[in-house]
């Protein structure tokens, strides 16, 4: 195992524990970070790229691509991005799924870090459920 992998079931364990306690805005914060570490082993182990490599790589996409939205892609999106990539060469279900519930998760993350908005139960358990979804279809690859 990874230490990526090691990391992101923690983070999975630290979600479960964090719902049980009502703290849910964290939940979600951690539900997302698990499937980021999963991403990130995927890309180092199974796209055979280097972690020193990533930032480099990110630069180089950005300068060769046309900005989204007039920006640059981000860390989080230029991996995510990566991976459905991935994904969809192998199995074009994976990718469907995977593409529509990682995005869900990513945006109940920011809402729970960012937003001025409740963060309840009800959304802490979907972080949970998209979570376990993508990190079933991640553990595939």
């Amino acid at each position: 195992m990874s230490h990526l992998q090691n990391k992101s079931s923690k983070l999975v364990e630290a979600a479960s524990l964090l719902n049980k306690r009502n703290l849910y805005p964290a939940v979600a914060h951690s539900a997302y970070y698990c499937c980021v570490q999963l991403m990130k082993h995927i890309w180092i182990h199974s796209l055979h790229n280097k972690e020193k490599d990533f930032q480099h790589k990110l630069t180089l996409h950005n300068k060769n691509e046309q900005p989204i939205g007039g920006r640059n892609v981000g860390f989080h999106e230029f991996l995510i991005n990566q991976i459905k990539m991935y994904i969809k060469s192998k199995n074009g279900d994976d990718y469907r799924e995977f593409k529509n519930q990682i995005w869900q998760l990513k945006d109940l993350r920011s809402d729970a870090d960012y937003s001025d908005n409740d963060f309840d139960a009800s959304k802490s358990n979907h972080s949970l459920i998209l979570s376990g979804a993508i990190v079933r279809i991640l553990q595939k690859y």
